[in-house]
């Protein structure tokens, strides 16, 4: 099973495994940019039940991202890594070629990311980095934790971008998500 805690100590079940998604859940959940967590089974799967690679996202959607055969890998049992290019790598016991583990990357859909905010009479430049020409919904938060509210939706482009905030007097954080 999957599940949140809080600080408090209230446990959550977000999902559970059933063989198909996944078997014997290793390793610690890995955060991503893109509002989810990845982790990986060392059984179960669709194929020959060698284990999965799945993402859970907050609300307790599962998804199993791959379900090895000994072809492509078996058995992950080291967990998974973040790589600093943003991509998931990980490991198998066994399976590949020699039948001696495979290494396997998870590339990412690449997420935007605000960069060099700037305003002059609330008029915001920023350039978005790490998605091409999308539309991108501009959030905002007064407070931390964040609690966002949508401030515009917007077609960006790779490059310098301009949004307007029309709040005079609050301080605000700001996000950048892909739609």
């Amino acid at each position: 099973m999957v599940f949140k805690t809080t600080t408090n100590g209230v446990v959550t079940p977000l999902a559970s495994f059933n063989g198909n998604n996944g078997e014997y859940p290793i390793g610690t959940l890995i955060p991503s940019g893109d509002g989810g967590f990845y982790g990986s089974t060392f059984l179960g799967g669709t194929n020959d039940g060698s284990g999965t690679v799945y993402k859970i996202t907050t609300n307790g959607v599962l998804t199993s991202l791959i379900s090895f055969s000994t072809t492509n890998g078996a058995y992950p049992k080291a967990g998974l890594a973040l790589g600093s290019d943003g991509n998931i790598y990980g490991t198998t016991y066994y399976g590949g070629n020699f039948d001696d583990g495979t290494v396997f990357k998870i590339t990412l859909p690449r997420v935007p990311v605000l960069r060099n905010l700037s305003v002059s009479n609330h008029i915001f430049q920023a350039t978005v980095t790490g998605a091409a020409a999308a539309t991108i919904q501009i959030q905002y938060a007064t407070n931390l934790p964040p609690a966002w509210s949508v401030l515009t939706n917007l077609v960006f482009t790779t490059g310098t971008n301009q949004f307007t905030d029309p709040a005079t007097s609050s301080r605000r954080f700001y996000r950048a998500v892909s739609q």
